[in-house]
């Protein structure tokens, strides 16, 4: 590894920033007693959180648990960039590609391609951005 690599790499980790917290761990469901998804969380330069931010999140996860609660847990997160959605525009292009492939392989003769294509699109437009 060169010096300007090495340099680079040294730069690149000394500007990540890192997040630690508690947070409700399954995305498919609500946490309990009107609990908030995410209870703690601490922005660090660090890549292991400081004693006080464990001693917070090891506090939080005892407490919960002594009432019955599980789901809670310890989160990391070391990414920089904040998350990229997706346009409307963007989805509804994306979906419209994937069901005319999906369908493709389904129906190799263009009158029952068009009609299973007309049938889905109607079913749900708004879904693929025919209508508002």
């Amino acid at each position: 590894m060169g010096e300007n690599s090495r340099k680079s790499l040294l730069c690149s980790l000394t500007t990540m920033s890192y997040r630690h917290g508690v947070a409700w761990g399954n995305p498919y469901t609500a946490p309990p007693n009107n609990l908030p998804r995410v209870l703690l969380s601490v922005q660090s330069k660090h890549h292991r959180p400081n004693e006080k931010t464990r001693r917070k999140q090891n506090a939080i996860i005892d407490r919960l648990r002594a009432k019955g609660i599980w789901g809670f847990h310890l989160t990391f997160d070391s990414s920089d960039k904040p998350v990229k959605r997706w346009s409307d525009e963007a989805k509804h292009r994306n979906r419209l590609k994937r069901l005319k492939q999906r369908l493709s392989k389904e129906y190799s003769i263009p009158e029952f391609y068009e009609s299973a294509l007309s049938t889905e699109l109607n079913k749900n437009p708004s879904y693929y951005g025919l209508k508002p």
